[in-house]
This record gives C-alpha cells, sequence and structure tokens, in this order.
C-alpha cells in the first residue's frame, strides 16, 4: 500500500506526492479498461488551448448533471450533463476563445451531442459487463 499521511512526529499531513501517485495509477487503470481513452489521448496530444476546451466542456457537463438530477430526478443527470456540457462550450469559445456565436452554437452542438453519445456508449459498456458478470456467477 502507499501511505497517504506524512507523520513526522510534530503533525500528521496528506501526502500529495502519494495521492497524486494513486490517482495516476486509477487513471491508468481505467485508460487501459478503456474508458475514456479517445478523449484522453487527444486532450494530451493537441495544443492547449484544445485540452483547456476539454476540461471546461467535462466541468460544466458535471454541474449540468448535479444540478440535473433535481429537476428530472433519473434523466435529469443527462440532460443536465449534456445541457451543461453545451453552455461551458459556448462560454469557451465565444468569451475566451473569442470565436462569433455561430462557432461557438456549433461547438455547443457537438458538445452536447459528443456528452450523450458518452453517455450512452458508457451505459452500453456498463450493460454489457453486468450481463456477463451475471452468466459467469450462475454457471
Amino acid at each position: 500500500g502507499i501511505p497517504f499521511v506524512i507523520d513526522d512526529g510534530e503533525d500528521t499531513r496528506e501526502d500529495p506526492r502519494a495521492i497524486s501517485a494513486l490517482l495516476m495509477r486509477l487513471g491508468a487503470e481505467a485508460r487501459g479498461l478503456g474508458l475514456d481513452l479517445p478523449a484522453s489521448l487527444s486532450t494530451f496530444t493537441k495544443q492547449p488551448a484544445f485540452a483547456a476546451r476539454m476540461v471546461s466542456i467535462n466541468g460544466g457537463s458535471i454541474v449540468g448533471a448535479i444540478l440535473g438530477i433535481p429537476v428530472l430526478p433519473p434523466l435529469g443527470s443527462i440532460v443536465g450533463g449534456a445541457l451543461g456540457a453545451a453552455v461551458a462550450a459556448v462560454a469557451v469559445e465565444r468569451w475566451a476563445m473569442k470565436k462569433e456565436w455561430k462557432a461557438a452554437g456549433k461547438a455547443a452542438a457537438g458538445a452536447a451531442i459528443g456528452r450523450l453519445l458518452a453517455m450512452i456508449g458508457k451505459t452500453v459498456v456498463c450493460v454489457v459487463a453486468g450481463v456477463v458478470l451475471v452468466v459467469s456467477v450462475a454457471l
């Protein structure tokens, strides 16, 4: 195991290097399973501006999903995630990248559609994994 705290006798504090190493290992394992591999590779192989867009859109999607849950419980996270991604895309393209409204709208549509397709794809993978698990336990 990795120790997550440093105890020097006087105080105990988190070890940021150990936590960072754990998060990197978890990310590597997720990528090894094929989760978010295309997005991760494209984020690290493109320009910093592209990485900033991806981070902003992912953050908007998470905020939208969280805000959407109380509004429409089962589907709110899906709809909220797509809307959050679209709003974040408009904000980044329009104000940070100084693009026109038309270009920002195209980016928003792409972000929303991409987020929906990603959620559908992940759901399919989860269902397949669940079926494999049930079948393997039943046999």
